[in-house]
């Protein structure tokens, strides 16, 4: 993969793909995907001057706007008037609706009305959110396929086929959840509860074989938050660890 990257005619487009489509990662949020569709949308454009470049070369045109506007022509896309560059417009959406989105109009539509809207506040936030969260996990998808198709890696690749490379996921660390009750020791309305603070502190770590390690570790809770009589009991705790959504939990 990075032989075909390395060398490449556009190695720093391609490269500048990458790192947005990784700031894309870098913003997933549980609750909504609109900062994902910002920095996708952007690989986007990036990747589509790439795909334009492949096709000029495919096509023995040399890379200038002559050339692209010979490429619009036979696409089906022809200037109203002798003066319009609109046909170049139009051209370049449908360079990447079809060369990156595989002719998916409705998730390309909605990541770029996302896009758009949400950079130039155009629309509601509602109906802004709303196209994000409709595209923004589909196009992962589709830019990542697109990069990898412009570097050179084969379609039958696992890296290409294989599920488990068909969901983002974000660098979410994994989070100790814990859940019991608390007695408040009155006999009017329930108090506010403000929590436990807890602090976590390694006690031991052991080797167990060649590949794994053992760790202890210690949690020690303060109740200096609690009102006066409040008392928490804890019940239950385990681990949280994001992953994709054909990953069943071990």
């Amino acid at each position: 993969m990075l032989n075909g990257l390395n060398g490449h005619v556009d190695e720093q487009r391609l490269q500048r793909a990458m790192a947005h489509y990784g700031q894309a990662l870098r913003e997933l949020d549980p609750f909504n995907r609109l900062r994902c569709a910002e920095s996708l949308f952007i690989a986007c454009e990036n990747l589509a001057r790439v795909v334009l470049r492949r096709l000029c070369r495919e096509a023995g045109l040399p890379d200038n706007g002559e050339s692209k506007h010979k490429l619009a022509l036979a696409a089906g896309f022809k200037p109203p008037n002798e003066c319009s560059r609109q046909h170049l417009s139009n051209f370049d959406s449908y360079v990447r609706a079809r060369y990156i989105f595989d002719d998916q109009q409705e998730t390309y539509k909605n990541l770029l009305f996302a896009s758009d809207h949400f950079e130039h506040g155009s629309r509601g936030f509602d109906e802004i959110r709303a196209a994000a969260d409709a595209s923004a996990d589909k196009a992962f998808g589709f830019i990542r396929r697109a990069i990898l198709r412009e570097i050179g890696v084969p379609n039958d690749s696992p890296l290409v086929t294989e599920e488990k490379y068909q969901h983002p996921l974000a660098g979410w660390p994994p989070a100790l959840e814990v859940s019991g009750s608390y007695e408040s020791g009155r006999d009017d309305d329930w108090p506010n509860f403000y929590g436990v603070s807890v602090f976590p502190e390694i006690l031991d770590i052991g080797d167990l074989d060649d590949d794994r390690r053992n760790v202890t570790l210690r949690f020690t809770g303060s109740g200096a938050a609690l009102l006066n009589r409040q008392e928490v009991t804890i019940e239950k705790s385990f681990w949280a660890i994001p992953s994709s959504p054909d990953r069943k939990p071990k």
